[in-house]
This record gives C-alpha cells, sequence and structure tokens, in this order.
C-alpha cells in the first residue's frame, strides 16, 4: 500500500476540487438551460391565451381600425349603404370610448365569445375559433373566427307625399317597389271642380340600418319640396304658389268680409252669395256658418288678417289658408272677437275670383 504523502494526498485534494467545480457547471448549465426551456415553454402557453387576442382586437378599434368589423357583416344586408357609412356609425360608437369585454358562454368547445362594450353599452360580439395548428410544444391556439356588431338593426322610415311628386333618398329614386299606399285623400279632394284632377298622395317605406338618410321632393313642376320629419316619418310638404296669388289677396279679404258680415247679420244672404259661385257648395251651404246671436251685428271689421298657403289646382282654381280676428259690435255689449280659421277654394268668374268652397280648418 502506498503510503499517504503530502504531496499525494494535495492532488487528490485538487483532483476532487476539479471534479467539482465541472460538476458545479454542468449542474448550473443544466439547471440554466432548464429554466430557459421552462420559461419559453411558459412563454409560449402564455402567448395562446385567448384574452390577449381579445385585447389585440379591442386595441385595434380604439386605434380607429374598423376593418375586422366591416369583414364580419353581410353588405347584401345594407345594400343601400356603403362601407364608408358604416365606419362612420362605428366611429360613433366607439370613439373616446373605453372598450372593454367579458367571457360569454358558448355550447361549442373549438369555439370561444366575447361581448365587447364601449363604455358599458355592448357593441360587438367576437368569436374565436381553435387553430388545428398547435404550437411548437403542443399547445392549443386561438384565431379570429369572426366580429359582428351586435347593435346594427334594420330601421324602417316613411315617408308620404303627393303622388305626382318624385321623392329620393339619398340620391335614388324610390319606385313602385317602395309603395306602401297610393290614392290617399286628402283635404282639398272633397273640395275640387268636378272632373279636377285629385291631390291623392302616396307614402313609401324604406330602410336604413346605421346611416341617416336624406330625402328629398321635387313637385310636377320640378320645384324642390320642404320634406319635414317626425321620428322615422317623413312628409314631403306640397309647393305653395304664394307668389302667383300676391295681387289677389286683397279679394280673399274682401270675400272673406262678406261671409263673415252675413253670419252676423249684416249683410243679407243674398248679398253674400253674390260672392260666391252659383250653386257651389260655398253658396249653398251659407247658412251653415251662421253664428246668429239674438241679437244682430251693428258694425264689424277684420284684423290681424293672414293668407297664404296658396296652391294653384288649376289655371282657373286655386285654395288658400286664411286666418283673421272678426271683431263685432253688439247692442248694448262689448265687442266679441271670432277667430276664423278656414280653408277657401275660389273659381274664376269671368275676370274676378268667385268662392266656390269653404272650410273650417
Amino acid at each position: 500500500m502506498k503510503k499517504l504523502t503530502y504531496a499525494r494526498l494535495y492532488r487528490r485534494a485538487r483532483n476532487y476540487r476539479r471534479r467539482n467545480f465541472f460538476f458545479t457547471l454542468v449542474l448550473i448549465a443544466a439547471i440554466v438551460f432548464f429554466a430557459i426551456f421552462a420559461d419559453s415553454v411558459l412563454r409560449e402557453f402564455e402567448a395562446t391565451q385567448p384574452k390577449y387576442l381579445v385585447d389585440e382586437v379591442a386595441g385595434t378599434l380604439s386605434a380607429g381600425d374598423y376593418e375586422s368589423m366591416w369583414s364580419g357583416e353581410d353588405p347584401t344586408l345594407f345594400p343601400e349603404e356603403t362601407q364608408e357609412d358604416y365606419y362612420a356609425y362605428v366611429r360613433g360608437l366607439l370613439s373616446g370610448k373605453e372598450i372593454t369585454w367579458h367571457e360569454a358562454i358558448v355550447p361549442d368547445q373549438t369555439q370561444r365569445g366575447y361581448r365587447l362594450s364601449a363604455d358599458g353599452r355592448e357593441f360587438a360580439y367576437l368569436t374565436l375559433r381553435r387553430s388545428e395548428t398547435p404550437t411548437k410544444h403542443g399547445f392549443e391556439q386561438w384565431e379570429v373566427e369572426s366580429l359582428k356588431s351586435s347593435v346594427i338593426a334594420p330601421v324602417t322610415y316613411t315617408v308620404r307625399a303627393p303622388m305626382t311628386s318624385s321623392v329620393t333618398v339619398d340620391g335614388t329614386v324610390l319606385g313602385a317597389e317602395s309603395l306602401t299606399g297610393t290614392n290617399i285623400a286628402t283635404e282639398w279632394d272633397e273640395h275640387l271642380l268636378e272632373g279636377m284632377p285629385s291631390q291623392k298622395e302616396c307614402s313609401y317605406q324604406f330602410t336604413r340600418c346605421f346611416s341617416e338618410p336624406v330625402v328629398a321632393a321635387t313637385d310636377y313642376l320640378g320645384r324642390s319640396q320642404t320634406v319635414t320629419r317626425e321620428g322615422n316619418a317623413f312628409t314631403a310638404v306640397r309647393c305653395w304658389d304664394n307668389d302667383r296669388f300676391q295681387e289677389d289677396i286683397p279679394r280673399v279679404e274682401e270675400v272673406l268680409h262678406a261671409v263673415a258680415d252675413y253670419i252676423v247679420g249684416i249683410r243679407t244672404v243674398g248679398q253674400a252669395r253674390a260672392y260666391c259661385v252659383k250653386d257651389s257648395p260655398a253658396s249653398n251651404t251659407m247658412y251653415m256658418y251662421s253664428l246668429w246671436t239674438s241679437t244682430t251685428a251693428s258694425r264689424a271689421r277684420i284684423e290681424d288678417f293672414v293668407c297664404e298657403d296658396f296652391i294653384a289646382l288649376s289655371d282657373d282654381f286655386f285654395c288658400c289658408h286664411v286666418t283673421a280676428n272678426f271683431i263685432c259690435t253688439f247692442r248694448s255689449r262689448d265687442d266679441t272677437t271670432y277667430n276664423l280659421d278656414y280653408e277657401m277654394y275660389f273659381q274664376k268668374q269671368k275676370d274676378r275670383w268667385a268662392l266656390y268652397d269653404i272650410a273650417t280648418k
């Protein structure tokens, strides 16, 4: 047996330290390798979590990129509206608002559903589908299947206009396919001369999903009509012919005064009917407008007379709307004021306009 000398003991210790050093290096390398591998696997696993994909979609929308939403829609559902209209609508929903989301329950295990909200109001539904290709280490991946707006729904609008008018919506003329009603009676029809074309109206209906429609109308003479709106109902207002009849306003006031005088007994029925077309509705029904009291007015006057909304129903027939205060003085009584509000219809008789019919407004 070799004698254990100091030199030999020193060599053994040195070899031991050398082996221990290399073993430690190998152990450290293995730990580092495992840590790197584990970190890589964990990062890969974490990256496959659906929430990051949802956050990415939400971030894209917050940045004003709505291509992903548009690609999930079916444009055939809103053929009259454009991609720009859609973007403007979505921009109005999301601009400057915080986008949040929460997961929805879906029956298909290969899918994930998420409801997206802007400042608490849900506006879209995001669907993820499991990818057929797993990651390098076998983790399942997710990809966007669809992103659809959940607040877009067809809105029905109606338009009422004269049958002789042309109605356009966003520059497109509404045709027979949009008609929902024809020959709708108007207040003028029952007061027309026999054989005169009726003033019937019609109604249209159309839908929009997200854009505000621009409705316009022109009459049979090509004049632009005023279009009013109440809720989702539009009305094309008939064009008035006020400029054409300005010179006839004094005649209308004269006739109104004569009729009102008859009503309170200042004029006789014969005097009043002299202002009417012979055998006309106005002449035959004059007594229907009597406001007789126990005494006859001694005098009367008209104040605040307004005559407007002229419509030329033919070259020799028109109607207009008149309002006035008819102030009468009766014996031993204070003045009495009657508020007059009539539609008056006039027919040309030689060179003067005569009253054909009158109706309370």
